[in-house]
C-alpha cells in the first residue's frame, strides 16, 4: 500500500477512538451526575445510604397492605357497640301492711325475732295499750330488698292480713345524674388544687380560687350526700306494719240484701241512739248556764205577771162603778 493511502486511513481511525473515548466519558458523567448532590462521595454514600432505607421501609409496608387485601378488616362500629353499658336499676321498694291477730303479746315478741331472721332492723315501734283488750301497734321496718317478698310472707303469716299496699319507685337516672355531677366536681377540685399549688402571684387570685375550691367542696358532700341516702334506699326496702288485737275476727265480705237491710237498720238505730246520747249530754252541758242565766229571766217574768194581775184587780171594780 503506498504512503498517500496509509496516511488518510490512520487519521480516520485516530478520529474513531476519540469518538468512542469521549461516548464512554459522557456516559460516566450521566451516571455519577445525579448521585452526586453536592458533588462529593461522601455525600453520594449518604444518598445511597437513604435510598436503601426508603426501600427497605416501603418493601414491609407493601407487603403489609397486600396481606391486608385478602384478610378480613374488623367490623366498624356501630352505635349499639358505641352505647354504654345500661346502668343497674335502681329501685325504692316501699309497703303498708295491716294484719288482725287474736294474741298481739305473741306477735309483739315475733315481729323483732322475723326481723332479725331476714337481715333488717327496725328503724320505728308505737304500740297503743290504751284501748285495753283492743291493743295496736306500728313497726316500721327495714329490710334488705333481696328478703322483701320473703318478709312479707312471713308477716302476711302472723295472722289475717287486711290491707296491703305496695310501691315501687325507679331511681336509677337520678342515681346517673348525681354520680356524673360527683365525677365533675371531682375533677374540677382537681384542677383548683392544682392552680393554687401553681401559686398566683396577687393574693385575690388566691382568695378567688380558695372560694371556688370551698363552693365545689360543698356540692361535692352534697351530691355524695345524696348518693348514701339513695344507695341505703335502694339496697333496703320500707316497710310499716300495723298489727292490731281483735278477738273472733272475721274478715270482711260481701254482703247480701238481708244483711244490708240489717246493717241499715242497725245503722239508724245507732245514729238514733247518738242522736239522743248527745241532746243528753248538751243539756248538762247548758243545764249550769240555764240556772245562771235563767233563774233570773224566769223571776223577771213573774214580777211582771203579777204586777199586771195587781192592776188588773184594781181597774175592775172601776169598771163596774162606770157601767153602773
Amino acid at each position: 500500500m503506498s504512503r498517500s493511502i496509509r496516511f488518510p486511513l490512520a487519521a480516520l481511525a485516530l478520529l474513531l477512538l476519540a469518538g468512542c473515548g469521549a461516548e464512554a466519558t459522557f456516559d460516566r458523567a450521566n451516571v455519577s451526575a445525579p448521585a452526586m448532590k453536592g458533588g462529593t462521595e461522601e455525600s453520594y454514600e449518604m444518598d445511597a445510604a437513604g435510598l436503601s432505607n426508603a426501600l427497605t421501609i416501603q418493601m414491609p409496608i407493601d407487603e403489609m397492605v397486600a396481606g391486608q387485601e385478602g384478610r378480613p378488616t374488623d367490623p366498624a362500629p356501630t352505635a349499639d357497640s358505641a352505647r354504654p353499658a345500661a346502668a343497674k336499676p335502681k329501685i325504692i321498694y316501699t309497703a303498708d301492711l295491716t294484719v288482725v291477730v287474736e294474741n298481739f303479746e305473741g306477735v309483739e315478741q315475733a315481729i323483732p325475732a322475723l326481723v332479725d331472721k331476714f337481715g333488717g332492723y327496725v328503724a320505728a315501734s308505737d304500740v297503743d295499750r290504751s284501748m285495753g283488750d283492743r291493743l295496736r301497734g306500728t313497726w316500721t321496718v327495714r329490710i334488705p330488698v333481696a328478703s322483701y317478698d320473703a318478709f312479707l310472707a312471713g308477716a302476711g303469716g302472723l295472722g289475717v292480713v287486711e290491707e296491703k299496699g305496695e310501691t315501687a319507685r325507679d331511681v336509677t337516672a337520678e342515681f346517673v345524674d348525681t354520680e356524673a355531677r360527683l365525677a365533675g366536681r371531682r375533677a374540677l377540685e382537681t384542677r383548683l388544687l392544682e392552680l393554687l399549688a401553681e401559686r398566683p402571684g396577687e393574693l385575690k387570685d388566691v382568695l378567688e380560687l380558695e372560694r371556688e375550691l370551698a363552693r365545689v367542696r360543698e356540692e361535692i358532700e352534697t351530691a355524695e350526700g345524696r348518693l348514701r341516702y339513695l344507695s341505703n334506699q335502694t339496697a333496703y326496702s320500707t316497710i310499716t306494719l300495723q298489727v292490731r288485737e281483735e278477738r273472733d275476727y272475721v274478715p270482711p265480705r260481701r254482703p247480701g240484701f238481708g244483711e244490708r237491710i240489717a246493717s241499715t237498720w242497725d245503722a239508724s238505730l245507732e245514729a238514733l241512739a247518738s242522736f239522743g246520747r248527745g241532746l243528753v249530754l248538751f243539756l248538762v252541758a247548758v243545764a249550769p248556764f240555764a240556772v245562771v242565766i235563767g233563774l233570773p229571766i224566769v223571776l223577771l217574768f213573774w214580777l211582771l205577771i203579777r204586777r199586771l194581775r195587781r192592776v188588773r184587780t184594781r181597774r175592775q171594780p172601776e169598771a163596774r162603778a162606770e157601767a153602773e
